[in-house]
């Protein structure tokens, strides 16, 4: 889409519409994007720093990453073997925890126009991708949570493709590898999905993430997810993976074993 017009959009929870800068109304935001974006469940979920968990009400909810990591743990031979090439000097000269923590900040900020210049390279790739996609961010980390499996999580980020309407759940993970090499390759299968052979890669691991928030959103918020991708940025790099059809198959056994 248009650069400048993508840089100058932002959306009004306010008024459920995308505004230019903040004087103009450009066009309401509808279907599955609007209904999550207003609904009702959004002002009873936050997450604690003091507890570290999500609470909704005065209940804590279990974290979905720490669920799935239970439910569905890496086989020890691919922890061992899933390496890659390391990056050892990153966009800032950070660690690569703090870089990953800059940039989601950074997407954070950008989302909420607080901060939209003098970013990190991987936050402008991460930009860059949104821009040609069309995507227009709605929301960073949306916390959502399920009471039926009493699980929570926050949506790394949530945008309407200007082109169609939908409603798309973005996975932003930040790598120092710089090649996909260890996080595609599998070594054996994810347990729990019985006769079912999933390759056991850190990649479809992520996606048992994204999976699972799309799952949450269409049992309990009603919302039909049109899109999920999972989007890996890193120095001069960056990979697009979009949700697989595996996990859209094995929807009920993913939502089964978070409870």
């Amino acid at each position: 889409m248009d650069g400048p017009l993508f840089d100058r959009l932002h959306f009004s929870r306010k008024k459920g519409v995308l505004m230019i800068d903040k004087t103009t109304e450009y066009r309401k935001v509808t279907g599955p994007a609007h209904t999550l974006m207003t609904h009702p469940r959004n002002d009873k979920i936050h997450f604690s720093r003091k507890k570290k968990t999500f609470v909704v009400g005065k209940r804590t909810y279990r974290g979905l990453t720490h669920v799935l990591a239970r439910r569905f743990p890496m086989p020890a031979s691919h922890r061992k073997n899933a390496g890659g090439n390391v990056i050892k000097t990153l966009c800032q000269g950070l660690s690569p925890l703090a870089h990953g923590q800059l940039v989601d900040s950074q997407v954070r900020s950008f989302v909420s126009r607080k901060r939209r210049k003098n970013l990190d390279p991987c936050t402008q790739r991460f930009v860059r991708i949104l821009k040609s996609k069309g995507w227009i961010p709605l929301r960073a980390q949306l916390p959502i949570f399920s009471q039926d499996t009493r699980v929570a999580t926050a949506i790394d980020l949530l945008c309407v493709n200007l082109r169609t309407d939908e409603l798309i759940l973005v996975e932003l993970k930040v790598t120092n590898h710089h090649t996909p090499t260890g996080y595609e390759a599998a070594t054996g299968h994810l347990p729990g999905f019985g006769d079912r052979k999933i390759p056991a890669s850190y990649m479809n691991h992520d996606m048992l993430q994204l999976a699972g928030m799309a799952i949450m959103l269409r049992k309990e918020y009603d919302v039909d997810v049109a899109n999920a991708f999972l989007i890996r940025v890193g120095h001069g790099i960056v990979w697009l993976y979009k949700l697989p059809q595996w996990t859209r198959e094995c929807a009920e056994t993913i939502y089964s074993k978070l409870k």
